[in-house]
């Protein structure tokens, strides 16, 4: 039986062997966990579309940047009006 640090690593290894597009989604906070899986489940769609990646390939990362972190144009998004996601 292999070890569970031996698994790990074949695991790794097999990824390894395939391409493995990461996909960074930066958003602000709010989105329902629904929302974020029809976004990935799109993302995985259009990349196995347009690149052939297999869905096991692809990553998916989101990152929740809190308003008073993200700025554009001077202005953090905090010192904005809140709009829906």
């Amino acid at each position: 039986m292999a070890s569970k640090s031996g698994a790990n690593a074949d695991w790794a290894n097999e990824k390894r062997n395939i391409v493995m597009p990461i996909v960074r989604v930066e958003l602000l906070p709010g989105r329902s966990p629904e929302m974020k899986q029809a976004l990935v489940d799109r993302i995985i769609a259009a990349f196995g579309e347009v690149c052939g990646t297999k869905p096991e390939a692809l990553d998916v990362i989101f990152t929740e940047v809190a308003r008073e972190d993200w700025f554009v144009g001077g202005q953090s998004y905090a010192a904005k009006p809140a709009v829906k996601p």
